[in-house]
């Protein structure tokens, strides 16, 4: 999306070819079909909206012109929002972030510990997560401080 070009990727093969390291997850969760659109302000990409699905759309006029004002409802928001909004913006991103870096890391520690595939480890989290009532975030956290625990008693 560094050119500001909307771009629709339909299938596996075209995924993987255009995202090859996140095509693979994206595939992995059941998605056949990617519309990625880019966040425009003065002809410059500042982020992306992608839509995914689970079903090979081919994206006609209709899907795409919805898409793209939704793209462009998100851009004016960003745009418009004060310093104070774009300060909780940030942490709140910076808080997404680092949970998602603590879902990866579960996500190692499960495919290590149980032999399991990537996609399948994201699924073992998912459920716990689930089970136990918490966020993600917080049943990552388990595994990795389960898996550190284990590490230093033996």
């Amino acid at each position: 999306m560094n050119d500001g070009v909307d771009v629709v990727r339909v299938g596996a093969d075209a995924i993987l070819e255009t995202w090859p390291t996140v095509g693979p997850a994206i595939v992995e969760a059941g998605y056949s079909s990617v519309y990625a659109l880019p966040l425009v302000v003065q002809g410059r990409p500042i982020g992306g909206l992608n839509v995914f699905t689970a079903h090979g759309v081919t994206w006609d006029d209709e899907q795409r012109q919805l898409a793209r004002t939704f793209a462009d409802i998100v851009t004016l928001a960003v745009v418009q929002s004060s310093p104070r909004d774009q300060d909780d913006l940030t942490a709140r991103v910076h808080h997404v972030l680092e949970g998602r870096v603590v879902a990866e890391q579960a996500k190692g520690v499960l495919a290590y510990d149980e032999d399991l595939e990537m996609g399948d480890a994201y699924e073992h989290l998912l459920d716990l997560a689930h089970r136990e009532g918490i966020t993600m975030t917080a049943a990552a956290r388990a595994v990795i401080d389960g898996a550190a625990r284990r590490r230093s008693s033996t």
